[in-house]
């Protein structure tokens, strides 16, 4: 994905300027309901051990809630292992989405959206919903390195506070069930 890693390299940027505003953020902690699945995949970076996490509403037949399902958070790491926020206006710019798509889901899956990343509008990210037993579950699919693959967490290298080194995007090739890196240099 050519196209895509100009992106990519606009979204460590920014999220390496921005990112302190984890620390800032303030608001009430984040709902979880008993179906809703919290964290499908993360973003964290070099400078301290806090993540963005993206979670997705579901019902109790495991089927995406409303027009707008998917949810981000602070894991606020640095303050206490089970310490989470809301993101502030600001953190929604760089982490937030650009806008979410609501599709039902065919065979086994109970519900798919999709979005992409504001400051990365260009990669697209597909959640899938299931049902699994009783339980619901939830998997982030996108491109990496040109295959399809379930993206797992975002890395963002750090070199300085104005600079990014690299951004990893992490996960499991769909096909051969690898782990797989694709690595962006801005």
């Amino acid at each position: 994905m050519k196209r895509a890693r100009p992106r990519i390299a606009a979204l460590a940027l920014v999220l390496s300027v921005c990112g302190v505003g984890g620390s800032e953020a303030q608001a009430a902690p984040p709902r979880f309901g008993d179906t809703d699945v919290p964290s499908v995949f993360f973003i964290g970076k070099s400078d301290d051990r806090n993540q963005v996490h993206y979670g997705i509403h579901l019902d109790k037949n495991c089927r995406p809630v409303g027009a707008s399902p998917i949810f981000i958070y602070w894991k606020q790491i640095e303050r206490g292992p089970n310490e989470v926020s809301d993101l502030s206006f600001l953190d929604q710019t760089v982490y937030g989405i650009r806008s979410q798509k609501v599709d039902p889901g065919a065979g086994t899956e109970t519900g798919r959206v999709s979005f992409a990343l504001e400051a990365a509008q260009r990669r697209g990210i597909t959640f899938v919903a299931k049902k699994e037993g009783e339980q619901c579950s939830a998997r982030a699919l996108s491109r990496l390195n040109g295959s399809a693959a379930r993206l797992e967490r975002i890395f963002v290298k750090l070199a300085s506070f104005w600079r990014v080194d690299y951004l990893d995007l992490v996960g499991t090739e769909e096909a051969s069930g690898k782990q797989i890196v694709e690595r962006a240099h801005p």
